[in-house]
């Protein structure tokens, strides 16, 4: 009975060693594990709330942009219609140049050469 009971005690011996070497292995790996997930989860955390950021100003910048569309729809008509006027204005000036430029040469003929030179310059 005593031969029975010391191989009892080695084979406990041994599986209480073995049980405390998983032990001593595993709680620093649990716990390496656990700080590992809770770095994960911030960083998950963290990425969502960029993504939701970067979706709200992805949102502003679409209804910016249709905001804009529809300002230049609004404005579109009037732009023919001031470069017509920008036009004719851009006409006039050149008919008037040239009337400025006929009337220069009449004040010429009109007047003796020294005078009429006072006259351009001023």
């Amino acid at each position: 009975m005593m031969k029975q009971s010391r191989w009892f005690l080695c084979l406990f011996a041994a599986l209480m060693g073995i049980c405390t070497l998983i032990l001593i292995w595993e709680v620093p790996a649990s716990s390496s594990m656990a700080f590992r997930l809770s770095e994960a989860q911030l960083s998950l955390e963290t990425a969502q709330g960029r993504e939701r950021k970067q979706q709200a100003e992805y949102d502003r910048a679409v209804q910016d942009i249709q905001d804009a569309k529809e300002q230049l729809e609004a404005i579109a008509p009037q732009h023919g219609e001031v470069q017509a006027a920008r036009d004719a204005q851009v006409a006039e000036r050149k008919e008037l140049k040239a009337r400025k430029e006929e009337l220069l040469k009449q004040l010429a003929d009109l007047l003796p050469e020294e005078t009429a030179e006072e006259e351009v310059s001023k």
